[in-house]
């Protein structure tokens, strides 16, 4: 190898631990502030909304399942569960809250909390394939939503509220639009009546990343 080789590959290593310098902290920094603060999204162009079957987690017939071998029930807590259902039913996977909820139970896909492990619900369902982005924006969200993936969003209900999960299906003008498993007439609404998004979850199908 020749000197002037050798002077390019450290220059080129030391440009590359600059900027590792630089950009974690801006990394951790958004990570941290999107957690606390929200981040505030809205579409980059229409897009009408997909076709999907939505569940509500008060539904009478699954409500006061309990999730896990948590003291929570589907009808307080069970948004994430009921959006997930939503989600599989979209791509194909029939099941409703209920049913998806025993099926997790028994498989001990939650924690003590009745929070769920991504990594225990991929071993329920191999041929899906999850991602949690620590960095999310308008052009994330909608190129997903354009490809047919539909962004699990956590939200505080109402803006003010406790935290809460939704499903984006399509956007306005100026507005994504979700299906909330706590509107209890099913119609598709604004994600701008919860306001900020707190976190993003994706649920795809192994053939279709």
């Amino acid at each position: 190898m020749s000197v002037k080789t050798k002077k390019i590959l450290i220059w080129s290593g030391s440009i590359f631990l600059l900027l590792l310098i630089l950009l974690l902290p801006a990394y951790y920094g958004y990570k941290y502030f999107a957690q606390k603060n929200g981040i505030a999204i809205k579409p980059i162009h229409p897009l009408t909304p997909y076709n999907v079957k939505t569940f509500l987690q008060d539904d009478e017939l699954w409500g006061n399942d309990v999730i896990g071998n948590s003291s929570y029930h589907l009808n307080s807590s069970g948004c994430l569960i009921s959006i997930i259902a939503t989600n599989l039913e979209y791509q194909g996977y029939p099941t409703n809250p209920k049913n998806l909820n025993q099926l997790l139970s028994e498989l001990n896909v939650y924690n003590n909390d009745g929070e769920i492990l991504w990594e225990n619900l991929i071993k329920v369902f191999p041929e899906y394939k999850y991602s949690i982005p620590r960095i999310f924006t308008s052009e994330s969200l909608q190129a997903e939503l354009d490809k047919g993936v539909l962004p699990m969003v956590k939200v505080k209900y109402n803006k003010v509220g406790p935290y809460h999960w939704v499903l984006i299906v399509g956007a306005a003008d100026d507005d994504f639009l979700i299906v909330d498993p706590l509107n209890s007439d099913k119609d598709v609404i604004g994600l701008s009546k919860h306001g900020k998004i707190f976190a993003v979850r994706y649920l795809k199908r192994v053939e279709s990343l």
